[in-house]
């Protein structure tokens, strides 16, 4: 029973979920509630704008398109440092089929961080916390998550159908605008792998809020719970190309950061050939958290 309290008590302190409130609910519209309450509650901050000029040129890409592809964004040297550093770590295997995935969280709020030079340079990188607090209209309070990601196919796997769906899957992570940023750590492009995203997506319309209200059903009614934690819901082509959207790779030189919004539609892209898909990503989505309330509230009190 603590076990389960406990459980019960860590999903209401984190960031809102993609979906919630099981098939009966969901039936009378309560997804529809809370995209329109997470929304509402967003357009009714405080609106913000970032002082450095090359800051505010990115801003406005992932506003207007959801996503911005930033070359070069660090000096030689720094990349060097950072590249150096994920290069050492001890990345955990986390999927031994294609895709075999190496991931692990350096850099937390609630524990000791591991990667100091991915703290200095990603977590507590104003230029980039300026964008975010600026496109969140949240102040970085908490610290961003950095993970370190390396993901590959064999020469045996080419072909194969992904067994990662929850990443390659075509799909939005929450109903709310949130961010997240990759910084490519080896030249990526559509042969291993690039990251994937539908421009404009990030919006929201009827034709997605009815999308999501059948999501929300299926999601309950027809999965059952292994599937729910192993899968996303994959959002269709013929959807997205109604709206008049495409996907589009976002291929890039090493030292290029991606920040995406993924209240828009994204997608980790094909293997066609053995080289590696290298990353080390920022998150931002603890912001939404009750803990990022609690933190506001003793930051105000002080």
């Amino acid at each position: 029973m603590k076990k389960r309290f406990r459980s019960l008590f860590d999903r209401f302190y984190e960031a809102p979920r993609r979906f919630a409130g099981g098939p009966v609910l969901n039936l009378f519209g309560y997804h529809i509630l809370r995209i329109l309450f997470f929304n509402l509650a967003f357009y009714f901050r405080k609106k913000r704008i970032t002082e450095d000029e090359p800051s505010r040129a990115i801003l406005s890409q992932i506003l207007n398109d959801g996503v911005a592809v930033v070359p070069d964004f660090f000096p030689e040297d720094i990349f060097l440092k950072i590249k150096e550093e994920c290069d050492n770590l001890n990345i955990e295997v986390v999927n031994e089929r294609a895709p075999h995935i190496q991931r692990t969280s350096f850099v937390r709020d609630d524990r000791h961080n591991w990667a100091p030079v991915l703290e200095k340079y990603l977590s507590n990188n104003q230029v980039i916390n300026d964008i975010a607090s600026s496109l969140l209209r949240r102040d970085i309070l908490i610290t961003p998550k950095v993970a370190v990601e390396k993901s590959f196919f064999h020469k045996e796997d080419l072909g194969k159908e992904t067994t990662d769906v929850r990443s390659d899957n075509l799909h939005f992570d929450v109903s709310y605008p949130t961010l997240i940023c990759f910084l490519y750590l080896n030249d990526i492009d559509e042969k291993n792998a690039a990251f994937t995203y539908v421009k404009g997506s990030h919006r929201l319309t009827l034709a997605r809020l009815w999308m999501e209200y059948k999501m929300s059903l299926s999601f309950y009614w027809k999965w059952n719970k292994k599937q729910r934690e192993r899968e996303t819901p994959e959002v269709s082509l013929e959807f997205v190309k109604k709206q008049g959207m495409e996907p589009t790779q976002l291929s890039g030189k090493r030292n290029t950061l991606v920040m995406a919004n993924t209240m828009g539609f994204h997608s980790r892209g094909k293997y066609l050939s053995t080289t590696p898909r290298e990353i080390a990503y920022t998150a931002y989505r603890e912001l939404e958290s009750l803990k990022y309330w609690k933190r506001k509230f003793a930051a105000n009190k002080a």
